[in-house]
């Protein structure tokens, strides 16, 4: 079984002042980067302390945060003390930038591996706001959460989608509605197609129906168009997951033939990460609606906790971190392969 392991040392053997690594500075490249245009974010370290940060500890971790999300975790090399012996550290080509207000946060020592006694938390984090394209005027969209809840009587599925809009003023007012189209080959099972009103005043969504449990994956498309032939869409589905009363489950798809792992080791931890739970599981195949074959790998996890997520390929390598809280029967879903090939 594969795991990651932080070995941390004893605090006591430290003096204040022993190691203490400082982030300088957060910076993206290209620095003013267009809609589209695929960014890395950088940053300089240096030790402020007396002693290596790799005599006090194995690892020290950074985390990256974009717009609260957690898209990547890094360990630092050794650092040895002095603004000379600074070292820059980079996360690669690892998004691209939308229009809109985002924020990047990046934390030093993550993991929390290095004593409280020697790194001072104060110079650990760096937050900056950048403000892309036509950020006052961003691109109206769609965005749902999915919730599944299983019935083991009748062997149904509740299904439950909220979701939002960004839609401009003058559309809002036209009472709009969006569209709810399920797309499962057995078109016996359940109605199609249905719509959901939109509420003005919060520009929300909330549609529920019971469908029959079905053992593939089901294509969902929510939809929206006016009458200036503009069309936005915003994709889920359903999976083949029997969700209880208090579970949520964590659904990691896009994997592709070209993807060297099967198996993978997917270990979650709490606030504080002490580990929740770990577990293998594997890639499962579905053929989309395009008759191309994908797949997914899921983990059922407890609903209303933060989990914080890290997925390991059958060679070991951490190629998944995120922080995610996961609603009571909340569908969350995350692309890895995406962030394989960041970590790559």
């Amino acid at each position: 079984m594969m795991c990651l392991v932080i070995p941390v040392g004893n605090s006591s053997a430290f003096r204040l002042g022993d190691a203490d690594p400082f982030l300088n500075n957060i910076w993206i490249e290209p620095k003013d980067p267009n809609p589209g245009d695929v960014i890395s974010i950088n940053s300089s370290i240096y030790n402020l302390g007396t002693q290596s940060t790799g005599s006090v500890t194995d690892v020290v971790t950074v985390g990256y945060f974009l717009n609260g999300d957690l898209i990547k975790i890094d360990a630092l090399p050794d650092i040895v003390p002095g603004e000379d012996n600074g070292v820059k550290i980079t996360t690669g080509p690892i998004w691209a930038v939308t229009d809109g207000v985002h924020t990047i946060t990046v934390i030093l020592n993550y993991h929390d591996t290095l004593s409280h006694l020697t790194d001072n938390l104060e110079n650990n984090i760096i937050q900056k706001v950048y403000h892309i394209g036509d950020w006052e005027n961003p691109n109206p969209r769609i965005s749902a959460k999915l919730f599944q809840k299983y019935n083991q009587i009748t062997n149904d599925q509740d299904i439950r989608i909220v979701g939002e809009v960004d839609l401009p003023t003058d559309i809002m007012k036209s009472n709009p509605r969006v569209t709810i189209q399920f797309d499962n080959d057995d078109r016996n099972k359940f109605k199609q197609q249905y719509t959901a009103s939109i509420d003005p005043d919060t520009r929300s969504f909330y549609f529920k129906e019971t469908i029959q449990y079905s053992q593939t994956v089901t294509p969902i498309t929510i939809s929206y168009s006016t009458d200036r032939n503009e069309s936005y869409q915003y994709k889920l589905q359903t999976y083949p997951m029997k969700l209880k009363e208090n579970d949520s489950v964590l659904i990691l798809q896009e994997l592709t033939d070209s993807f060297r792992s099967q198996k993978f080791l997917v270990a979650t931890y709490d606030e504080s990460y002490n580990l929740i739970k770990e577990v293998e599981t594997y890639n499962v195949p579905y053929i989309t609606t395009q008759n191309t074959v994908n797949g997914f790998v899921s983990v059922i996890l407890s609903g209303d906790q933060l989990h914080n997520i890290e997925v390991y390929s059958e060679e070991g390598d951490l190629i998944y971190a995120s922080s995610k809280f996961l609603d009571t029967n909340n569908v969350a879903i995350d692309d890895l392969y995406q962030k394989w090939r960041e970590y790559n």
